[in-house]
């Protein structure tokens, strides 16, 4: 779903909760909300819209 050569180059958001979801961010580039889940083997997790990266804080790991 993500076109390498129009992401733009996203900073990667630290968050506490393992359940997420992401809009892609403002009104005019956003895009339909998409619930995510980091598995208990892995630290992040990518938006398969925008390419998004959240990673688990690590008091959370």
């Amino acid at each position: 779903m993500v076109n390498v050569k129009d992401k733009k180059k996203l900073d990667t958001k630290i968050v506490e909760s393992r359940k997420l979801y992401c809009e892609g961010g403002t009104i005019d580039s956003g895009h339909p909300r998409v619930y995510l889940v980091i598995s208990e083997n892995d630290q992040s997790v990518s938006c398969p819209y925008c390419g998004q990266v959240f990673t688990l804080h690590k008091k959370f790991h």
